[in-house]
């Protein structure tokens, strides 16, 4: 009988804690600092963390952040020469919006860098990590209701993989800025027809940027057609009119980068696909990204990772990030040559997968468990668990 006293006296103070205690002193920090609890507190503490993320991030995840952005840019400062840049340059196949935008930071930063093209780089990735943490920020608070999910959205806009790709100075992160703040956009005024011209400009500049972005730009258009039932032609002109002022005006960048009239996009296709140029810089099978995900994320966040994704998929088939997340990784499963950020925005949906799945995990528990602490237990574990997860990539 004795263990079972204990237990009962422990259940009895623990809920006289929870009553007495912790619910006043938590409702009176609620009333007398109420800014706490708020959005702007919690995106300022992640702007923060944005901003060390891209001033310590010493060093080069891949070359192409260099000698794709802020090397043609300097050709444009009269830095470099042309002739030396990289092959994609002389076939035409890259882009210059992101060019002339790095173009236009360092004209402005001139007197910080002064011809260190490193620390320009730093400014770059300032400029990249703090837009993707304001766009991505805004796509969450179209997900989860903050105020009752506020760490969790501090941890999804926290964990290391998404930061460590969001600060990046090459096109994957300023391409999804663009993508993540139209999107979030269309979520929030859907009805409204000049909503619909701005979210063509926002995807047409995330083209622009990255031209792979067209897959899901392309299934976001097939979500508002299929489940959406948005068929009213007069916002699809606004969103076309939108999109193609946008290229003319990536048209006009190109011309200014390479003095010709071009189109990058179809040499990009040619180039890549047809010919398969991107295949020389190394095959992997299409199973490649589990490889890539596990080395990066380690084996154990990785297989849980794909139960969460899996679970999504199944429950939540009809929602705007799974029809974003699964042509995505298909198609670039389906292409030989394969690199972990060529998943951008998909890198970025990986902590909403196990938010998701965790938080309907927990209710769950609540409603097989009504009367026991298992839910406040598995709460408890879950965000651990996810935090230490963050605080180890952090680390490393």
């Amino acid at each position: 009988m004795w263990p079972n006293n204990v237990r009962t006296v422990v259940a009895l103070a623990l809920d006289s804690f929870r009553i007495f205690v912790l619910n006043p002193i938590l409702e009176l920090i609620k009333k007398k600092y109420p800014w706490l609890f708020s959005f702007n507190l919690w995106l300022c503490l992640c702007l923060g963390l944005y901003l060390i993320g891209a001033l310590f991030n010493f060093g080069i995840y891949h070359w192409d952040e260099l000698f794709q952005t802020i090397e043609p840019a300097a050709t444009k400062l009269g830095l470099s020469r042309f002739d030396e840049l990289p092959w994609e340059f002389s076939q035409k196949v890259r882009p210059w919006l992101q060019i002339w935008l790095y173009y236009f930071l360092a004209f402005l930063t001139q007197s910080w860098w002064v011809e260190n093209r490193f620390i320009l780089g730093s400014v770059c990735q300032v400029f990249n990590g703090l837009m993707f943490a304001l766009c991505f920020s805004f796509f969450l608070k179209q997900l989860f209701d903050f105020k009752k999910h506020p760490f969790f959205y501090f941890l999804i806009l926290s964990f290391y993989s998404v930061v460590f790709f969001a600060v990046r100075s090459s096109s994957e992160s300023l391409s999804s800025s663009f993508f993540f703040w139209g999107l979030s956009l269309l979520l929030s005024m859907m009805s409204l027809p000049k909503t619909w011209f701005w979210v063509g400009i926002l995807f047409g500049l995330s083209f622009q940027a990255r031209y792979q972005m067209g897959i899901p730009i392309s299934f976001v258009g097939l979500w508002l057609l299929v489940l959406k039932e948005q068929r009213s032609w007069r916002l699809w002109l606004w969103m076309a009119l939108g999109f193609v002022l946008t290229q003319i005006f990536g048209q006009v960048l190109n011309r200014l980068g390479y003095g010709v009239w071009i189109l990058p996009e179809l040499n990009y296709f040619v180039a890549n696909i047809v010919q398969g140029v991107a295949s020389q810089f190394g095959v992997s099978p299409y199973y490649g990204y589990v490889n890539e995900l596990s080395s990066f994320l380690g084996w154990p966040f990785t297989l849980i990772l794909g139960l969460c994704f899996i679970y999504c998929c199944i429950r939540y088939w009809r929602e705007v990030w799974i029809w974003i997340a699964l042509p995505h990784l298909f198609i670039h499963s389906a292409i030989p040559h394969k690199e972990l950020r060529f998943l951008m925005p998909v890198l970025a949906l990986i902590p909403v997968y196990w938010v998701v799945a965790g938080l309907d995990f927990s209710k769950y528990l609540s409603e097989t468990f009504p009367n026991s602490r298992v839910q406040k237990v598995f709460l408890l574990l879950f965000s651990t668990h996810f935090a230490f997860f963050s605080v180890m990539g952090w680390s490393n």
